[in-house]
């Protein structure tokens, strides 16, 4: 009887022992698989900067910079294609603040060293 006692004794020792030392090999595969999964990401923003960055540099060398040209929606320098309004005496707008007025009807005047319609419907650009 003994033998048997210490026997499950035994058991219940290397029972305790290897759950630990699962539960610790369990932990580090998850955190493993996370920082794949984070690298991952990470590879793929990256991925994703460079050919925002290549695009901007395309449009440069396509459309060129305006040079004393600003943006009267942002008020940052012109690069890529220009908007003029056709209504406006002298309204020119970046790509981006074109594609505020596009996407969501709104004319932004950052600048606001003119005066200019807020109406849509009183822009037309080329």
């Amino acid at each position: 009887m003994a033998a048997a006692v210490d026997a499950v004794a035994e058991d219940l020792a290397n029972a305790t022992v290897s759950e630990p030392a699962d539960a610790e090999a369990a932990a580090a595969a998850a955190k493993e698989a996370k920082r794949a999964e984070i690298m991952a990401n990470l590879a793929k923003a990256r991925a994703d900067q460079e050919q925002k960055i290549k695009e901007a540099a395309q449009k440069t060398e396509y459309f060129g910079e305006h040079n004393g040209i600003t943006c009267d929606g942002c008020g940052g320098p012109v690069v890529g294609y220009r908007y003029k309004c056709k209504n406006c005496q002298n309204h020119d707008t970046c790509e981006a603040c074109y594609d505020i007025f596009k996407n969501e009807g709104r004319i932004t005047n950052g600048l606001s060293e003119q005066r200019l319609s807020s109406d849509p419907k009183d822009h037309s650009f080329k």
